[in-house]
C-alpha cells in the first residue's frame, strides 16, 4: 500500500502533507500541510490549480515557511490558512479557497 502522507522538515519541525488523489482526507485540489500531531489544529491548504506551481517537496517548503510568516498558526484551533500561487506565493482572503476565484469580478 502506497504512503499517503509525506513528512517535510522545515526550520527543525516536523510537517506532514499530501496531494488530492493520494489521500482519501485530502481536500480536491489543495495541498494540505499540518504540523505532526495537529490533526485537529489549522490546516494550510495550498491550491495547485494553477500553471506555474511545480509540486515539489521545496514548493512545500517554501509554502510552509511563506505561511508562517504570514498569519498560518499549525499548533492553534481554528479554519484553514489558504495559500494561492501568482509569480509567488499569496495568502489568499478569508472566504477565497482558489487563486483563480481572485480574477473573477
Amino acid at each position: 500500500m502506497k504512503k499517503s502522507w509525506r513528512k517535510i522538515i522545515v526550520d527543525y519541525v516536523e510537517y506532514t502533507w499530501c496531494l488530492p488523489g493520494n489521500c482519501p482526507c485530502c481536500s480536491d485540489g489543495h495541498i494540505l500541510v499540518h504540523s505532526k500531531g495537529a490533526l485537529n489544529f489549522q490546516v494550510l491548504y495550498l491550491d495547485i490549480y494553477v500553471w506555474d506551481l511545480e509540486i515539489r517537496p521545496k514548493t512545500v517548503e517554501l509554502a510552509i515557511k511563506f505561511g508562517l510568516a504570514n498569519g498560518w498558526t499549525p499548533k492553534c484551533k481554528g479554519s484553514g490558512f489558504y495559500l494561492g500561487y501568482d509569480n509567488g506565493f499569496i495568502a489568499l482572503p478569508h472566504g477565497v479557497h482558489f487563486t483563480s476565484e481572485l480574477n473573477k469580478n
